[in-house]
């Protein structure tokens, strides 16, 4: 009987959220709805809707998206889903959305059907949440992202998910071709944390810094590990691989 109640307790909790992020998050201002939402990992509840960020770090980050209004957003990394609604709060109101994570992987560890239940309620007017379960580093992941798109370039792509070297910079490698030139790259956790909690993002990082001039780091001063990093993709860059057509 406790087992059942507290169940249900859960039950109400979750779909407050999702009514929540179906009828007030798109009102709240920006500020707000980040304060809510953006916790570091030290301070996150367990399964609940949150974003691993810093506050500041991500409303920077967010106060440029909602001027630009991207029409395609994908996200690597979905972990407890805060960072897809607070892109979803800046994105076009045509968007589409699309967020890939691994089935039990460290963090979000996929999609049970109520997190489904309430990612999707983070769409606003006719925006569109697509929630790919697979490793990204699949070739059947990309195939499937790239059906989504049929055609559509991406204009944001946020990169959060394998923290590892070699993770990150295959992410980057396979799905930074997709981006529109003017649009833009994002890495999570682009700076080094004494205890290694940040991965080795941070050394793929300064090799991008160096091997491409729009970098800029979005740092919140004083605190250990975290960081985002941009990278503004140049007009004018060839289409390849095409996101038109899955590659074979």
């Amino acid at each position: 009987m406790r087992r059942l109640t507290q169940l249900w307790r859960r039950f109400l909790e979750l779909e407050g959220f999702r009514r929540f992020a179906r009828n007030e998050a798109h009102r709240m201002p920006l500020a707000e709805l980040v304060e809510r939402i953006a916790l570091p990992a030290e301070n996150a509840p367990p399964a609940a809707v949150f974003a691993y960020q810093r506050p500041r770090e991500i409303l920077e980050l967010l106060i440029d998206l909602e001027a630009a209004r991207p029409r395609v957003i994908v996200e690597i990394g979905t972990a407890a889903g805060g960072t897809l609604l607070l892109l979803a709060r800046v994105a076009a109101p045509e968007a589409l959305l699309v967020s890939i994570d691994l089935r039990g992987g460290g963090y979000g560890g996929g999609y049970s059907p109520w997190r489904r239940r309430i990612y999707r309620a983070f769409a606003r007017d006719r925006q569109r949440i697509v929630l790919i379960d697979g490793d990204s580093h699949a070739p059947a992941t990309r195939e499937r992202l790239l059906r989504h798109l049929a055609g559509r370039p991406i204009d944001f792509l946020f990169i959060d998910g394998d923290h590892s070297y070699a993770g990150v910079r295959r992410d980057f490698e396979d799905y930074s071709p997709l981006v529109a030139p003017g649009g833009q790259v994002c890495l999570h956790d682009i700076r080094q944390h004494p205890l290694g909690y940040s991965g080795e993002v941070w050394r793929f990082w300064q090799e991008l810094e160096t091997d491409f001039a729009g970098t800029r780091a979005i740092l919140e001063p004083g605190v250990a590990g975290y960081g985002l990093g941009l990278i503004g993709l140049p007009e004018g860059l060839p289409e390849e691989p095409s996101a038109a057509a899955p590659r074979a």
